[in-house]
């Protein structure tokens, strides 16, 4: 028997309300084995051997949430859990979701459905643990390994060849090798997946301790080239850096990348990918607009300042860095990219040793000290240029304020409100001589 966790704790109730009306219950799934490991839980999962319309006949307060597969979530001393009813599925036409689900009242045919060892691991209200599978073994050996035949349950879903790579990833365990084998034969299934499934897997890899090593097996595995839309070649191609080399170190370094958009944007930045490659890929994995947008305004500015080089590969700079060309440079990549796209440049290439600690150093000082870095932040607006000078809305105002953000920029104008219209109606001045 194990001491259970204080979310698992609050979740009792729900465990002991099921129990009393004569069914059995168990915590399941990732809270049982974050639990075991000592991880923080992020949720919590029961099973059950209740059919679902007994579940909600129990308890005053659920929800249908996935009723033909047995799922109701049930609110319970101000949080939730999803109770799901012991079943067994077959039929698994499109790679992915189950076409015939049958309940039953065993938990260890239940377990047996589940796709990883370490997922297939129960724990009873005392603590007591249900491991039919060697789960808690596959644990302290740190490896991913099937519950039954590798290749049969990525004929099942094929996204479980992604979450055996996110799973050895974030946790740094070893894929075992008949997982590892049965990934390789079985990665033309990936077509079959969503993008969007594919982009939240990618997600949490890039977000874990260790993106690189994450990387590393979807290079070595060649998963990318196998998804349902095609990701740019830069992506599909990027070939695995050997061990010592300036990009290896790079996907080491990617760990000390703060923010996941950051490291995205340092993925394709290793990959040699342009920006307009990288808002391909963003855009055919559903990555929201916004967030887009931030990514490939980081890659943008790395190929303004780096000339686009793959990550790994030294940028050239000035014998000087402090030379007025490579500030020039700085500045105007600023201006394109944003203050926001600068700051995360910086960061990438602090991590990854992109340029040297002096240039990264300089740039940053240039960043901070740049009295404008957008026209949100010039002491005027489009409405105080119109007044002023009696223009009408439209692209000219806009081409004031970009000329005037330059002048501000460069330490050539203050930004100061009458000094910038005095300087707009000059301008507006000479054009209409």
């Amino acid at each position: 028997m194990r001491p259970l966790d204080p979310l698992m704790q609050e979740a009792l109730p729900v465990i002991r309300k099921l129990e009393s009306g004569g069914f059995e219950a168990v915590f399941v799934g990732g809270c049982v084995r974050d639990s075991l490991m000592g991880r923080p839980l992020a949720d919590i999962d029961i099973a059950t051997s209740a059919l679902p319309e007994q579940v909600a006949a129990l308890f005053p307060r659920t929800l249908p949430t996935g009723l033909r597969h047995g799922t109701v979530t049930v609110r319970s001393g101000g949080r939730t859990c999803e109770v799901t009813t012991y079943r067994v599925e077959s039929g698994y036409h499109d790679h992915r979701r189950p076409s015939e689900v049958e309940f039953v009242d065993d938990l260890t045919t239940d377990l047996m459905r589940r796709d990883f060892t370490i997922n297939a691991i129960a724990m009873r209200a005392d603590g007591t643990v249900v491991d039919p599978f060697g789960g808690i073994a596959d644990l302290k050996r740190r490896v991913i390994r099937c519950v039954g035949d590798p290749e049969e349950r990525f004929c099942e879903d094929a996204l479980r060849m992604l979450r055996a790579i996110r799973f050895a990833s974030v946790f740094g365990f070893r894929l075992a090798f008949s997982v590892w084998k049965a990934l390789v034969r079985c990665r033309e299934l990936l077509r079959h997946i969503a993008m969007e499934r594919i982009r939240a897997e990618l997600e949490k890899i890039m977000a874990g301790p260790d993106p690189g090593r994450g990387l590393a097996l979807l290079t070595a595995s060649g998963l990318a080239a196998y998804t349902k839309e095609p990701l740019p070649e830069a992506l599909r191609a990027a070939k695995r850096p050997d061990p010592g080399s300036p990009l290896a170190r790079c996907a080491g370094g990617l760990s000390q990348v703060a923010g996941l958009s950051e490291r995205l944007a340092a993925l394709f930045m290793m990959a040699g990918a342009s920006p307009e490659d990288a808002a391909s890929a963003l855009k055919t994995l559903r990555f929201p607009k916004a967030e887009t947008e931030r990514i490939v305004s980081v890659v943008r500015l790395h190929a303004m300042t780096g000339g686009g080089r793959p990550l790994g590969e030294p940028v050239p700079v000035p014998e000087n860095p402090v030379h007025s060309a490579s500030r020039t440079q700085w500045i105007d990549a600023v201006l394109a990219c944003g203050a926001e796209a600068a700051d995360g440049w910086l960061s990438i290439a602090g991590a990854c040793r992109l340029v040297p600690s002096d240039v990264q150093a300089q740039r940053r000082t240039w960043l901070k000290e740049l009295p404008a870095a957008s026209v949100r932040e010039l002491a005027v607006g489009g409405s105080d240029l119109i007044r002023r000078l009696g223009l009408t809305a439209g692209p000219a105002v806009g081409r004031l304020l970009d000329k005037l953000l330059r002048e501000v920029a460069y330490g050539r104008l203050p930004n100061e409100r009458e000094a910038l219209l005095e300087q707009a109606e000059t301008w507006n001045k000479n054009r209409g001589d």
